[in-house]
């Protein structure tokens, strides 16, 4: 018997739109199954019936020929389960594919703060003494386990000394631990929790709702007390906790700040938050030993972390293949084709001739004769002309372009590519959108552009502006870019006609403005850059990722060990599957970047790759087949790709382009289409 099912709120509550409106959720149900309607649509339906649209929703799920959700309902078998998603039988389409394998990793991974552990541990032992006697044997003993877990990894992470880690016997120093990558096997030894049945205990979290149950007894406790006593269940808020913590210190610094103003205003609430996340680790940790690594890192404002990190997308993923009659993957930039073959579908057999002669098999390993692959790959839906991709080489002043990490942040490098760019603004109508491979290097880069003035040369063409860091600020930068690039626009359509004057305030010579963005950043994926806003895309460099980062190191030897190889036009007998991996991270980012602009079959734009090895030594000039990195670019890129004789000819052909789209323009403005 459990105790807390007592402290339920008084019946009247509810949700007025809910309780008591179950015919009224049936007809709503009814009509979005009678005609599609997107979710406004749904919502505001459901405000004139006063019945709960998302229940409703639900309610119509199973008979919908067609559903739209988000990956976190499809890639979680747990959470498919339980909003009713059945896929037996169903065709699964994946749109913008190219995120499917880390939305895989995210969807199955999980993290747990220090402070969560010690308030799961403080939770779990003041639930236990409230309800003790009432507790049956089996639940009891799941509950002991649970605390002794949260206290454990509490003193993993050097928080609650009296936990038993045992890695003391055997680091030398818990300092080393420090951004530790350990196997599942070895972290539950150091836990002391290496004979938990963790298959078990998952079940039982899932079942008994025990997170809603301690979070029932806690509102009971905060009713309660009204003397203003010291709360005995000691809650700390979210952002104490480190609550919303998944990826680096600033947006973990930004969290905190606005969860502790929030909560500054209102009355502090039992922190079930902490629980679900315990929850979510246990859960993780009944994976095979081979399927994950627990990445553990001390010291913090949030008592450290833990993480599990998943490290095979294919054993996950291939829940949803062997239910579904067949998975779609979809999108404009899902390129390299091969790496995400074998990222998702190790076993399938591809069709003869799938990716290309150049691309080689997608994987040596075992195959399922009944499970087959194919490969469709379609032109973009602009003419040739409408596009003029180039792989520069050479600067300016004949210099070898090199952007990859040991040269990229010299003087010489950073003015090349600052004249560079100032060139292209002569000559560019509009906007010029420049991707940078990091934040700080594109803040690098402007200062050195502003020591020798080359800025200023740039921005006597253009107005030039920066992506914040901040998400909250992208939105105003981005309205202030768009006006300076059509009142550019406006000015340049004036002269050409004839008509003088600067109408629009903009300053005189200027015919756009430039915006400085990074690889990953909010600008790179779901912004568009059509028309005027994207007529050149500059791509400096190859965006790749610290290959020392403990997590993706630990998915590449584990990629690496599986002992599989890629097929790769570079190098013949084939590279090994963590190298593909983490090259094609990084390809994956400059196709999703460059694929900014040219948003409609009537737009045009240029794109520049600056770094010679987009086009490397011995390559042919003018249009050729792409080797090296240039083979991982879209298909619709490749047959386009230009790799000039000289920077001249990167000017020359800037000049010509956008000359013949001018007339062009003009021509239909003067015959009235």
């Amino acid at each position: 018997v459990d105790g807390a099912d007592k402290l339920r709120p008084a019946a009247g509550s509810g949700c007025p739109y809910l309780k008591k409106r179950h015919a009224a959720v049936a007809d709503l149900a009814e009509a979005a199954l009678a005609a599609p309607m997107d979710i406004e649509d749904l919502a505001a339906a459901g405000t004139r019936h006063r019945a709960c649209a998302y229940y409703a929703a639900r309610k119509a799920l199973p008979r919908a020929d067609l559903v739209f959700a988000p990956y976190a309902s499809l890639l979680h078998k747990e959470t498919r389960e339980s909003l009713g998603i059945n896929l037996r039988g169903s065709v699964v389409v994946f749109d913008e594919a190219h995120n499917l394998v880390e939305a895989v990793h995210g969807a199955h991974g999980s993290v747990l703060t220090g402070k969560q552990c010690e308030a799961v541990h403080a939770m779990v032992t003041a639930y236990v003494d409230r309800f003790y006697t009432r507790l049956a044997v089996g639940n009891l003993r799941h509950l002991k386990t649970l605390g002794a877990l949260a206290r454990g990894f509490a003193a993993a992470l050097g928080g609650d000394k009296g936990g038993a880690d045992r890695s003391s016997s055997n680091d030398s120093s818990n300092a080393a631990a420090i951004g530790e990558v350990k196997s599942l096997n070895d972290f539950l030894f150091q836990c002391g929790a290496d004979n938990v049945n963790f298959f078990a205990l998952r079940r039982y979290l899932r079942e008994s709702k025990i997170a809603h149950k301690i979070a029932g007894y806690g509102e009971h406790v905060a009713r309660s007390d009204s003397s203003g006593a010291a709360d005995p269940w000691n809650w700390e808020d979210d952002a104490a906790l480190g609550v919303g913590v998944v990826s680096d210190k600033t947006s973990a610094n930004q969290t905190s700040a606005n969860q502790t103003s929030a909560n500054d205003q209102a009355p502090r609430q039992p922190r079930v938050g902490s629980v679900h996340a315990l929850a979510a680790f246990v859960s993780a940790l009944a994976s095979a030993d081979a399927d994950g690594r627990v990445l553990v890192e001390r010291g913090g404002e949030f008592g450290g972390r833990l993480k599990f990190v998943l490290l095979d997308a294919a054993a996950r993923f291939k829940q949803i293949v062997d239910e579904s009659r067949a998975v779609v993957l979809v999108g404009g930039t899902l390129a390299p084709i091969p790496e995400l073959a074998a990222q998702l579908f190790p076993d399938a057999v591809p069709e003869e001739g799938a990716f290309g002669a150049a691309n080689g098999a997608v994987d040596e390993g075992p195959k399922d004769e009944n499970r087959t692959l194919t490969a469709l790959s379609f032109g973009h839906v602009v003419p040739k002309d409408a596009l003029l991709p180039l792989a520069v080489a050479r600067g300016p002043s004949g210099r070898a372009l090199d952007y990859s990490f040991g040269s990229r942040s010299a003087p010489a490098m950073i003015d090349e590519l600052g004249r560079l760019l100032a060139n292209a603004c002569r000559v560019v109508p509009g906007g010029v959108v420049v991707f940078f491979p990091s934040f700080a290097y594109a803040d690098n880069a402007y200062d050195g552009w502003v020591k020798t003035g080359v800025n200023s040369e740039i921005a006597r063409h253009k107005a030039i502006f920066r992506e914040p860091r901040s998400a909250a600020k992208v939105e105003k930068v981005l309205r202030d870019f768009a006006t300076s690039v059509r009142n550019g626009e406006e000015r340049r359509r004036a002269a050409d006609s004839g008509v003088s004057g600067n109408g629009s305030g903009n300053p005189a010579g200027r015919t756009g403005a430039v915006m400085l963005c990074v690889c990953g950043g909010k600008l790179s994926e779901g912004i568009n850059f059509k028309d005027e806003l994207g007529r050149l895309v500059v791509m400096v460099g190859l965006p790749y990722a610290n290959p020392e980062e403990p997590e993706l190191k630990a998915r590449m030897r584990h990629l690496d060990l599986s002992e599989r190889k890629v097929g790769s036009a570079v190098e013949p007998g084939g590279k090994s599957r963590g190298r593909a991996y983490y090259e094609a991270l990084c390809m994956r980012a400059v196709n999703q970047s460059v694929g900014r602009a040219i948003r409609h079959v009537g737009d045009y734009a240029a794109i520049v790759f600056v770094d010679g090895r987009y086009a490397p030594p011995g390559a042919e000039t003018g249009r050729m087949p792409p080797v090296g990195v240039s083979s991982q670019l879209p298909e619709w890129i490749q047959e386009r790709l230009v790799i000039p004789r000289g920077y001249g000819e990167v000017q020359s052909g800037l000049v010509r382009f956008f000359r013949a789209h001018a007339e062009k323009e003009r021509a239909g403005a003067s015959s009235g289409g």
